[in-house]
């Protein structure tokens, strides 16, 4: 199976990065240090659990049944107060609020708004230190603003994450993140393979510079001395290009770390595609704020985990994320590689 493809970069997809003191946009530089502890190392126990063939791209995950889930027929949304949030102790907002202020207010009456399609579904991932779940990373955004703002990000090489571009870019909290606190398969109070902090993230022109939901991607470049050793660079995410011949017919998963949950413990949700469009994917997995930046990943009968898309934004009766197409493919794999 062939999991890259090709060239094409529109205009809303040249690359930008934040700038380093002491340089100009575009020029290459070192990244700071940070935290160091975070070598993953093996497999991990589960690894090689077999796929399920009734339900193609599924994770096997212990307490969750794709035949017990019930049909979604409503939306169930839960809204939570942006001023509350921002004030509570140890509380984290999730970051797209920052660059839509007033569309939070509009639809959640100043507080920001996520999606569980009919019955909350979601487990949790008690053990996160097997693959894929631990290069899922909690995110601690903090904005030049002085807030704190909530993501999650995955690795697709040693010091590359991949995530939504308003964890990056805050458009009405300062702009480029000051800096990110990058925490691989936390569990509550445990992070097993520690954390550190990035200030070297990546992004393009149409979600900088316009806004765009559907340019709302971009990537964190570790510090070099923070460089995550997997073994094998199959255990990373892979990235495809997400056709609808790639797509038909498969289950797609979502894990990362929701706000209602605390917002340090990882869970997940799988369903069946819903729709596509040029540049999104829509699907009623049920996700929550600080899950924007998740892979939407499916299983390869080889046992890698193939990322297809971004978990971005919730809707009125479905989900959603950043669709990979090529242009997008095309500056994952260029910011994946400057990370190994």
């Amino acid at each position: 199976m062939n999991f890259e493809t090709g060239q094409n970069v529109d205009d809303q997809h040249q690359a930008v990065r934040k700038p380093v003191a002491g340089q100009m946009n575009g020029e290459p530089g070192a990244s700071e240090s940070g935290q160091i502890n975070l070598n993953m190392g093996g497999s991990g126990a589960g690894a090689g659990r077999v796929v399920s063939q009734r339900f193609p791209g599924m994770e096997d995950v212990e307490n969750y049944s794709a035949e017990q889930i019930r049909p979604h027929m409503t939306t169930h949304m839960i809204i939570g107060n942006q001023e509350s949030a921002e004030e509570g102790e140890g509380q984290l907002l999730e970051a797209w609020v920052a660059s839509y202020p007033q569309k939070a207010k509009e639809v959640a009456r100043d507080g920001y708004l996520e999606r569980i399609i009919g019955t909350d579904d979601r487990v949790l991932i008690r053990d996160t230190r097997p693959i894929p779940w631990k290069n899922i990373c909690q995110l601690t955004i903090q904005a030049r603003n002085g807030r704190r703002y909530l993501g999650t990000g995955w690795l697709v090489s040693p010091r590359t994450l991949i995530t939504a571009g308003h964890n990056l870019f805050l458009h009405n909290a300062g702009g480029w993140a000051q800096s990110i606190t990058v925490t691989p398969g936390m569990n509550g109070t445990s992070t097993p393979f520690g954390s550190c902090q990035a200030t070297d993230l990546r992004s393009v022109s149409g979600w900088v510079n316009s806004r765009s939901e559907d340019s709302d991607y971009g990537a964190i470049i570790l510090p070099r001395d923070c460089r995550i050793n997997m073994g094998n660079p199959q255990a990373y995410f892979q990235l495809a290009e997400a056709t609808a011949d790639l797509l038909r017919g498969m289950y797609l998963n979502i894990s990362g770390y929701p706000g209602d949950k605390g917002g340090r413990t990882q869970w997940f949700h799988a369903r069946p595609v819903g729709r596509l469009t040029s540049r999104r994917i829509y699907y009623d997995i049920d996700t929550m704020g600080g899950h924007s930046g998740s892979p939407v990943f499916f299983r390869h009968s080889s046992g890698a985990r193939v990322a297809v898309g971004i978990h971005t934004y919730g809707g009125t009766t479905e989900n959603s994320g950043t669709r990979f197409i090529r242009p997008i493919l095309d500056n994952l794999i260029r910011w994946r590689d400057e990370g190994r």
